[in-house]
């Protein structure tokens, strides 16, 4: 809130009632972005997949949109860079790190987000796994959320607005997620170890021996409706 004051600042603890009711509320309206989904708006279709959307596929489209449009939901009045992503511009230019500290190397954190002049284009890699032809959805589903924490392409909430695309393209399918047993307890520690493994291996060939490890536990809490 410092680094990108908005024109009226609340006080802290206000921002944060404001942002989790806001939360709160776009977790409530999932069918209404199934239906859109369904039958989207051409408004909606503004940041261009070209290959996926000639082979008739619109979800990685609609998806990018949502998640600028989440951010600018969840945080207008609250930050001054509502729906924008990381800029070169910023302090740090832009850069971010998260996941806490690495014990290996004094004062920097375990992950870095992509860069500002890379965002854009591993977020398409990360939206290109929302298929509305997946075999697999639960799979394809948590290959993006997976990639697009490791992006990081905005300052806050990246992980709340993840799980948020998450739940919309698995409801699609008929999937619901208990993100309340999964984000209690052990399992909670579980999952982010996992998630974290996967980071780190990201570009190594064992990458696909963790994420299935992740990919198994994530599936505990996933039910078919």
């Amino acid at each position: 809130m410092d680094d990108f004051p908005p024109s009226k600042k609340y006080p802290a603890a206000i921002a944060l009632r404001i942002l989790l009711s806001r939360h709160e509320k776009l977790e409530k309206n999932n069918l209404d972005f199934i239906k859109t989904l369904k039958d989207p708006p051409s408004s909606l279709l503004k940041y261009s997949f070209e290959k996926l959307i000639s082979e008739g596929e619109h979800f990685p489209s609609l998806f990018y949109q949502f998640s600028i449009q989440f951010h600018k939901y969840l945080f207008t009045g609250i930050l001054g860079n509502a729906g924008e992503f990381r800029r070169a511009s910023d302090p740090n230019q832009g850069k971010v790190g998260f996941g806490g500290a690495d014990k290996s190397k004094l004062g920097s954190p375990k992950f870095f987000g992509a860069t500002p002049d890379e965002i854009r284009s591993e977020l398409l890699d990360a939206f290109s796994f929302l298929r509305s032809d997946a075999k697999e959805p639960i799979k394809n589903g948590l290959s993006f959320y997976r990639k697009f924490v490791k992006v990081h392409p905005f300052y806050d909430a990246n992980g709340r607005i993840g799980r948020l695309i998450l739940s919309i393209y698995l409801q699609y399918f008929g999937y619901h997620i208990n993100w309340t047993e999964l984000e209690s307890g052990g399992n909670k520690t579980k999952f982010i170890k996992r998630l974290n493994e996967c980071h780190l291996r990201e570009t190594q060939r064992n990458y696909d021996k963790y994420f299935n490890y992740l990919l198994e536990f994530f599936k505990r809490f996933t039910v078919k409706i």
